[in-house]
């Protein structure tokens, strides 16, 4: 007998919010251990931070990847491609013999990681109703913010017990989890209608329908700066922290945290006043609010001496700004042509992780200790994001 249509709605989201956070957590999950994996494969500082900018290249090519295939083959076959892939990768970053070998893993588990977020906006347009759709993108991204930010919890307790390896070797277990209670449980959400009607709309026609759009440029370049600027903070936090002001590599994980508690109450400013502001006007209160963490982030650096508390209390900041616009863009930009969901939410994914990993490949050429040129940093990025918001009408 199958489930009644609440139970899979219910049985879908947990599991690709599952996804989610395993996928998003194998980008972080390292960072407590940077010193200590570029010694041990006898490498530098620069090369170990690497791994990340890879990671978020490898995931925003696979925003490309996974969106004509959730609308042509189903959100399900496309989540099980997603997270073979990621334990592919997992495994072969746990055996990484040389900085090599495992940026190609990196690379490839980027590549599996996107599927989570693709996937699971394109399964909320598919099950929820569109009046309580900006609220369950807010889960989502929670989900989003949560997982990059926890993680280095756990890795830098791992780092002390036992080495950065057994931190990929984690995620491997958690991917091979998450397939098979995919391949168990998952509930296709996108009807055979649907899907039929998808395939007769060709893979670069379908991008092409987004592209001709202003308004869906206006969002993706949005998320763009938006991540851009958060990925030079994650690129530079380890070394500020832990190499600056010598931060214990599982204390460092905690820090971490706090961006994701500031994106946790701005998710709660979307479920109280978002229907009644509307998702335009949230997307620009959000952006402003980056705008004002950057800033302070520059102003604490020069004023004051430089502290864990002075570097991560804007950050928080900043993460509420996340969380205020970040749903309502994914929203808006994924209800401009419902049909293509999964076209609109990959081409979204490849905006802001392909576009911010860019970005955050500059961070190498930034100073390693200059928190307050990280804060301007931050700011301009927010005030690109805010210039692009003239792409979306009125």
């Amino acid at each position: 007998m199958p489930p009644s249509p609440d139970r899979a709605a219910s049985w879908a989201f947990w599991i690709v919010i599952g996804a989610v956070i395993v996928g998003q957590g194998a980008g972080t999950i390292h960072l407590p251990s940077l010193a200590a994996l570029a010694a041990d494969l006898d490498t530098d500082t620069a090369t170990a931070q690497l791994t990340l900018a890879i990671c978020l290249i490898g995931n925003g090519a696979g925003q490309l990847l996974y969106g004509p295939i959730a609308d042509r083959a189903g959100r399900r076959p496309a989540l099980l491609i997603g997270l073979g892939l990621l334990t592919i990768g997992s495994v072969g970053a746990t055996f990484a013999a040389d900085a090599g070998q495992l940026l190609v893993c990196r690379f490839i588990q980027g590549l599996g990681a996107a599927a989570g977020p693709v996937v699971g906006r394109g399964v909320l347009r598919d099950a929820v109703p569109p009046e309580r759709l900006v609220v369950a993108m807010s889960s989502l991204g929670l989900a989003l913010a949560l997982a990059p930010g926890s993680a280095p919890v756990i890795g830098g307790m791992i780092e002390r017990l036992g080495g950065w390896r057994w931190s990929f070797g984690l995620i491997a277990l958690a991917a091979v989890a998450a397939w098979i209670t995919c391949r168990l449980h998952l509930p296709e959400t996108l009807s055979a209608a649907d899907r039929s009607r998808a395939r007769h709309t060709g893979v670069i026609s379908g991008y092409g329908v987004f592209l001709r759009m202003p308004a869906f440029w206006g969002y993706g370049l949005t998320l763009t700066f938006t991540f851009g600027g958060l990925f030079i903070f994650v690129g530079l936090a380890p070394v500020l922290l832990i190499g600056t002001l010598g931060i214990r590599a599982d204390h460092y994980g905690f820090w971490s945290l706090l961006p994701s508690l500031g994106f946790l109450a701005g998710t709660q400013v979307v479920r109280r006043a978002g229907l009644r502001l509307g998702g335009r006007r949230m997307i620009r209160i959000g952006t402003l609010v980056l705008v004002a963490a950057g800033i302070a982030m520059a102003a604490a650096a020069l004023l004051l001496p430089l502290s864990a508390i002075a570097l991560m209390a804007p950050m928080a900041l900043f993460g509420a700004g996340l969380g205020i616009q970040v749903p309502n863009v994914m929203t808006r930009a994924v209800q401009l042509e419902p049909m293509l969901a999964g076209t609109a939410s990959s081409l979204l994914g490849l905006f802001q992780l392909g576009g911010s990993a860019v970005i955050a490949a500059t961070a190498a050429l930034l100073p390693h200790d200059d928190a307050a040129g990280l804060g301007l940093a931050l700011a301009a990025c927010a005030l690109a994001a805010l210039a692009c918001l003239k792409l979306i009408p009125r």
